[in-house]
């Protein structure tokens, strides 16, 4: 268990940590607001109901593995971790790991212990791992103080590029809007360039020979029913995974779908030539924007077939770009295809357990999209 330093102690004689509670949704989503979109408004109507659904009554909730807040004496809450218990397999042994999501202090009463704080009473409850895989800077900084890991190849972003003069003109958007007046141009260019690679031997974003063994698969749009089936079966690859029930995966599927800055939720399994799956893809799209990949699963030896097949469902759909997180089992695939990789945010474990410890480090772990923090709605959607 994590030692407290004199320091600190200075500050546990102002603030207390609680566990969150449901009248406390509307104040912590407040406090999400300001911390992470800078922004002292009060909270988009629906965002404190979802805190409520996603840390109070989702189906995996556990009471010794819950959110916490941080409370000042006057009562007001001044920082908040939200923490999501995740049920894991490994070699037929059962683990809990704790998830943590959401880590913000009130900018307006910051201090930097607060975050090590909340961090250090989540690392003291009875869970076999804390992971994160959204960690920012400050984040990893906090998490290393209490000999978290950060596991590189578990937090790269990948992007690839689908229409070269379109992915420029979104690039350019977050730093100066009226860029996008320039996107009709943009499209008429990427069309005509596109038209010819796909008309040629081989898709640009692939050799030939891949191509060729790509063209032999199929994809199809996936109904949810037939992804519970799918997904518990390709996690059985992994030697460390999670152990959802199929009421857990439900919700954390229909959370994911629910993405409205992103776009519209695409959901296909690939089929090989005689009819079995081989992988899925799932995803979110605004035509002209850049494909977000919430998911990609894969049969070993058939990740790059699964790949160029997400890959040309996104250009068929009008995407510039598509862009997610690298799982290690995906990363040759995306090497392959000359995709470029940004260390944007980390995966990072605190566990004691060497063999969880050893899975990660060899790769060999499910972690990141549906098992971690990225599907929830708080990461792309409006609540308005």
């Amino acid at each position: 268990m994590p030692t407290t330093t004199a320091s600190e102690h200075a500050v546990s004689a102002s603030v207390g940590i609680r566990p969150f509670a449901a009248s406390d949704s509307t104040e912590v989503a407040d406090l999400l607001v300001r911390a992470f979109d800078d922004d002292d408004g009060p909270a988009p109507p629906r965002m404190a109901d979802y805190l409520r659904e996603v840390y109070l009554d989702a189906p995996w909730f556990d009471a010794d593995i819950a959110s916490r807040v941080l409370v000042r004496p006057g009562g007001g809450i001044a920082g908040f971790v939200g923490v999501s218990a995740l049920p894991m397999s490994l070699a037929g042994r059962s683990l809990r790991a704790a998830v943590i999501s959401s880590l913000a202090v009130d900018p307006r009463h910051s201090d930097p212990l607060m975050g090590l704080r909340l961090l250090r009473d989540v690392c003291s409850g009875p869970q076999d791992a804390m992971l994160n895989d959204r960690s920012n800077a400050a984040a990893v900084a906090l998490l290393r103080s209490l000999k978290g890991e950060v596991h590189r190849h578990y937090s790269f972003e990948f992007v690839r590029s689908l229409r070269p003069a379109g992915f420029a003109i979104e690039s350019m958007v977050s730093r100066f809007k009226p860029a996008r007046l320039l996107a009709p141009l943009a499209r008429a260019f990427d069309d005509v360039t596109l038209a010819r690679s796909l008309h040629s031997e081989a898709p640009r974003w692939t050799a030939p020979s891949r191509a060729r063994a790509a063209e032999a698969f199929t994809d199809r749009e996936l109904p949810h029913d037939e992804l519970l089936d799918l997904v518990p079966r390709f996690l059985a690859e992994f030697p460390l995974r999670p152990d959802w029930t199929r009421a857990d995966l439900s919700r954390i599927l229909a959370d994911a779908s629910c993405k409205a800055t992103l776009g519209a939720f695409v959901s296909r399994v690939v089929d090989a030539p005689n009819g079995a799956p081989v992988g899925l893809f799932l995803y979110h799209l605004r035509k002209g924007r850049v494909a977000h990949v919430l998911q990609i699963m894969a049969t070993k030896g058939r990740e790059g077939v699964v790949v160029d097949r997400a890959i040309g469902d996104a250009a068929a759909r009008g995407a510039v770009a598509i862009r997610g997180r690298a799982q290690p089992a995906l990363l040759g695939a995306w090497m392959e295809r000359r995709a470029v990789f940004l260390p944007e945010l980390s995966t990072v474990v605190f566990t004691r357990d060497a063999e969880v410890l050893k899975h990660f480090r060899d790769g060999t772990a499910f972690f990141c999209g549906l098992a971690g923090e990225n599907w929830m709605r708080l990461n792309g959607d409006r609540f308005s």
